[in-house]
């Protein structure tokens, strides 16, 4: 009985403490100031939307993203789509620099705007490379939309097997391709059964193959 009250004590005080963190972090994010966003150039508001205070916090995220755009919601979306030019990851004077959290920025400014994102993502995936389109097929399949052009790009990706990316010499496996990186949007949103989740490097190419055939058979039932 003593043993078990002490556990209810620590249970007690570990919620308490929970509790007054997220009471502190909610003071912090009620007084964050994003109402300067407006005035920024659109480069230096998409790097203040990187803060963790901003990140962290869906709502002030969104709050973020309208204080920041809000009238230039096209040049926001065209610089998203500059961002995807590059790989995520990047090699700089010798050292690898993963760009996640540009992605992660990029991303939510394409779903705070789908209608403007999907029109310029459309244009862009045209005459688009390798790495650009396939950044631009997981920016399309990361949207909610019914879009009928947006589900038929990402069907007719499935059979393009251009590389998304160079080969770094320190990666295993083999870099995905167009149609791994349409398969895993794809496979995701139609909830296949009997195929793999999701397609990486370490998956051998036949495999890759015959996952991406099994998908196509079934969405075009």
């Amino acid at each position: 009985m003593k043993n078990m009250m002490i556990f209810m004590a620590v249970i007690a005080l570990i919620f308490g403490h929970v509790a007054g963190l997220r009471a502190q972090d909610t003071a912090n994010t009620a007084a964050l100031d994003i109402s300067g966003f407006s005035a920024l150039a659109i480069s230096d508001a998409f790097n203040a939307l990187k803060k963790p205070e901003i990140i962290m916090d869906e709502q002030v995220l969104i709050n973020a993203l309208v204080a920041a755009f809000s009238g230039r919601q096209l040049d926001a979306v065209e610089f998203a789509v500059n961002v995807l030019r590059a790989p995520r990851v990047v090699i700089d004077n010798g050292r690898e620099v993963n760009r996640g959290l540009d992605f992660f920025i990029a991303k939510r400014i394409f779903r705070q705007y789908p209608g403007i994102a999907i029109e310029v993502l459309k244009r862009e995936y045209d005459n688009a490379g390798g790495v650009l389109r396939c950044n631009i097929i997981e920016m399309l399949g990361s949207l909610n939309t019914d879009d009928a052009s947006v589900k038929e790009i990402l069907a007719s990706a499935l059979e393009n097997d251009t590389f998304c990316d160079i080969d770094f010499s320190e990666q295993e496996g083999v870099s995905l391709r167009i149609s791994d990186t349409a398969y895993n949007q794809l496979a995701a949103k139609n909830k296949v059964s009997g195929v793999l989740r999701t397609i990486g490097p370490a998956h051998r190419v036949e495999d890759r193959d015959r996952n991406i055939e099994a998908l196509r058979k079934n969405i075009n039932r």
